[in-house]
């Protein structure tokens, strides 16, 4: 039987939460790796990601490649979800394709990252989305496949399960950070003050 990557996805959600809390972040992280979110509320939000979100996105990002921009797309997609009312937060490490490390960080590169407000140069990690469970919402990964595996007929947008990532694209995410603070210390914007002017836009009443 085929490995449930699932499970050890979550796990490894489960070990970022608490090297997360060393950071002593000043924003709760409200997302956890338990209980399972059920299929019907993960079709829910491919539909709203797909009907509401994406239409807009793609007017800034256009035609232009993506697999670089993971860290942009996220911070947008996190921004739109909260606006939207899905509880939603930022997950940053890893992703492994066909056995091979993306983008070969460490947790304590991550750290430093964080703990010295390193906001110059590359960062060399990949960023998705998540509401919790073992959901992975990513942007930025489909180009990536495409252009380094030569993978056609993706998705413009990948919302789905570690599990199923791993079976399908062959693609394992791994956990590392998880929390908004990150990108708010590390980058020139803090996603948490986007949501508010974004809600005032919607006209969304909270």
């Amino acid at each position: 039987m085929a490995e449930n990557y699932s499970e050890s996805y979550r796990q490894q959600l489960s070990n970022a939460l608490i090297s997360s809390k060393k950071l002593n972040y000043l924003n709760q992280i409200i997302i956890k790796p338990y209980p399972k979110i059920s299929n019907k509320k993960l079709e829910n939000l491919q539909n709203i990601i797909y009907q509401k979100i994406l239409p807009i996105l793609w007017q800034s990002v256009g035609d232009k490649y993506k697999g670089t921009s993971c860290i942009d797309l996220s911070i947008n997609l996190f921004i739109w979800l909260q606006a939207l009312g899905y509880e939603s937060d930022i997950v940053y490490g890893e992703v492994e394709i066909n056995g091979v490390n993306e983008f070969d960080v460490s947790i304590e590169e991550l750290f430093y990252e964080y703990n010295n407000r390193v906001a110059e140069g590359i960062q060399n990690i990949h960023a998705w989305v998540t509401i919790g469970d073992d959901i992975i919402i990513d942007m930025a990964l489909p180009d990536r496949i495409l252009k380094f595996y030569g993978v056609l007929d993706l998705p413009p947008i990948f919302i789905n399960r570690a599990g199923e990532m791993s079976r399908q694209f062959r693609s394992k995410y791994k956990p590392m950070l998880v929390g908004t603070d990150f990108i708010a210390k590390t980058n020139s914007i803090d996603p948490r003050e986007a949501i508010q002017d974004l809600k005032s836009l919607l006209k969304i009443e909270h």
